[in-house]
């Protein structure tokens, strides 16, 4: 089984559709449109790093 801190997932950034590469549940940041993101540990919902629960699901980091 892979750890989790090595595995990586792509997704896009919802505001300017620019192709992310992130390791799991650490914060990116999206160069063109200078947003931080996160994934959720739950729900794997990509959202912005400054909030403090996913808005799908209501988990945390």
């Amino acid at each position: 089984m892979e750890d989790k801190e090595k595995t990586k997932t792509k997704c896009k950034c919802p505001f300017c559709e620019h192709e992310l590469e992130m390791k799991c549940f650490e914060p990116v940041f999206c160069e063109p449109c200078g947003t931080k993101y996160t994934v959720c540990e739950r729900c794997n919902q990509v959202y912005k790093a400054e909030l403090k629960s996913c808005p799908k699901c209501g988990g945390g980091k």
